[in-house]
């Protein structure tokens, strides 16, 4: 199995791992994760962890794979999803989505037909693991504020991209996190 090429965005390609397993999109209990992000993963899949806990489900799988030597990978949302069956995946069965619909339901695609489907969470389907390949260097001002509105995982409730930011550099000395790293102050 190698890295797969799906889909040139604007700053990034989105890749898959070929798909080797099926499993439960939950940990055993029911429950509400709110990860209702329909067009990427990456956050979908922090949310599930998180409230789930590490186990052989979907979303903790490809949150725990090394495939080809990266360790970046995420259950993949339902936008992502239909990109690889409109990229050329296609197979008659369902692949979960990181998109969840509420306690006991989360969407499918049929790789067959690219449809969106309901599908309860105790239901078993494929798992594809797809990462971002970064193919700039920079993220704009414009993409981390729509991430950090984006990622309550990260803010806290609160759409505080400067806070992403003293985050993401992991608390570079003489940057405080109050320092309005965004800001042209």
């Amino acid at each position: 199995m190698a890295i797969v090429n799906v889909k040139q965005y604007e700053d990034y390609i989105l890749q898959y791992w070929d798909v080797s397993v099926t499993d439960n999109w939950y940990n055993g209990s029911y429950i509400e994760v709110n990860s209702d992000d329909t067009t990427t993963g990456e956050f979908n899949t922090q949310l599930i962890v998180t409230a789930q806990g590490v186990g052989t489900y979907a979303a903790s799988i490809c949150d725990s794979a090394t495939d080809g030597g990266k360790t970046d990978w995420y259950l993949p949302s339902t936008e992502e999803l239909v990109a690889l069956f409109n990229s050329g995946v296609t197979m008659p069965n369902i692949a979960w989505s990181s998109t969840e619909i509420d306690g006991t339901d989360a969407y499918v695609v049929d790789l067959d037909t690219g449809d969106i489907l309901t599908y309860d969470k105790n239901g078993s389907a494929l798992i594809f693991k797809v990462r971002k390949e970064y193919t700039t260097t920079f993220v704009s001002v414009d993409k981390m504020k729509l991430q950090s509105k984006n990622a309550p995982i990260l803010r806290g409730g609160e759409n505080n991209a400067d806070e992403d930011v003293y985050k993401m550099l992991g608390g570079v000395n003489g940057i405080s996190k109050n320092s309005n790293i965004l800001s042209n102050e």
